[in-house]
């Protein structure tokens, strides 16, 4: 049995997946909020712009100055519970076969003021790069969800404050 936390897990990585999870303490429909809304994701995840077209077939995109902006395409958008999309490994190209990769957003009530947010980002195996080049994204991948999942907590906080 999992135990219930505050901050981040410690990633669950494995050959073909990356798995974080952090626990706000917030009700699920504010997490959702601060997770989908474009303008969150700038302080958290995307610093240098954020895009997302809540819809099968909506655009996503995450702009970081270092990296460049990853794109992808929504695959399920059921508020406040499931984000699914492709997205590209590669910055400034869209996901294509052997380059991209499937992030799962969840979100679970832990209670009624509390939310558990796990990323799932899988398909890693599919990817057409070198062994040492895969170990490097599984790293780089597990460190950048874990740091804004860490930094979510923040404005989470503050959500809590501050909306009704």
């Amino acid at each position: 049995m999992e135990r219930e936390h505050r901050g981040t897990s410690g990633a669950r990585v494995d050959e073909g997946s990356v798995r974080q999870e952090v626990v706000l303490d917030v009700p699920p429909p504010r997490a959702w909020r601060l997770v989908t809304r474009p303008d969150h994701p700038r302080v958290w995840y995307a610093f240098d712009g954020a895009a997302l077209d809540g819809r099968a077939g909506g655009l996503v995109e995450y702009r970081r100055r270092e990296h460049g902006g990853y794109l992808g395409v929504v695959e399920e958008f059921d508020p406040p519970t499931l984000l699914r999309y492709r997205c590209s490994t590669l910055p400034e190209r869209p996901p294509q076969p052997g380059g991209l990769a499937t992030v799962t957003v969840r979100l679970e009530a832990r209670s009624p003021t509390s939310t558990l947010v796990r990323v799932v980002e899988s398909g890693l195996t599919a990817l057409e790069v070198s062994p040492e080049d895969r170990r490097q994204y599984r790293t780089a991948t597990a460190m950048g969800w874990a740091g804004g999942l860490a930094l979510l907590v923040g404005p989470a906080a503050s959500a809590a404050d501050r909306d009704p």
